[in-house]
């Protein structure tokens, strides 16, 4: 019986020193399994996986950005509640995301400018060029602008 009990210890300490590979798509920092959650996020939308790996693996990439949040603003509640319960952080600012991609429609550029000005409003040369963009729009851009919440004549460029 002791023996037994001194090979079941031994046999423990094997496996805690020899630990097996993580299988493929782990990352070891946070501890997740990426496979296991891109599919868990995929029966929550389609597409939601790889969206999201594809954010985590450049967050700072408009485009990835944008995709992630073109399907995440357009989850129901259910869905929603069920992204909520894996705690999968989304840390983006989808209004301004779409918002930005939208305004890049009136004209090129105009919602990457935008977006410079907005998040850094004493820098004039971002304000400059936001100007320049924005005396180029139509009275009807500049109203549908506005239906965005998107005011440019509070900007002060001048015509």
């Amino acid at each position: 019986m002791l023996l037994r009990y001194l090979f079941s210890i031994a046999l423990a300490a094997v496996s805690i020193a020899a630990p097996t590979p993580a299988p493929a798509g782990f990352d070891a920092r946070v501890s997740v399994d990426l496979t296991v959650v891109r599919t868990q996020l995929d029966t929550i939308f389609n597409g939601l996986g790889s969206a999201y790996h594809n954010w985590l693996s450049n967050k700072s990439d408009f485009g990835h950005q944008q995709a992630l949040c073109s399907i995440t603003t357009r989850l129901n509640s259910q869905q929603t509640a069920t992204l909520q319960k894996l705690n999968v952080k989304l840390d983006r600012q989808c209004r301004q995301i779409v918002l930005r991609s939208r305004l890049n429609d009136f004209s090129p550029g105009f919602g990457d400018a935008w977006w410079k000005w907005y998040y850094n409003r004493s820098n004039a040369g971002y304000a400059q060029q936001l100007c320049d963009l924005a005396t180029q729009l139509s009275l009807r851009q500049r109203n549908s602008l506005l239906n965005l919440g998107v005011d440019v004549d509070m900007l002060g460029c001048r015509r």
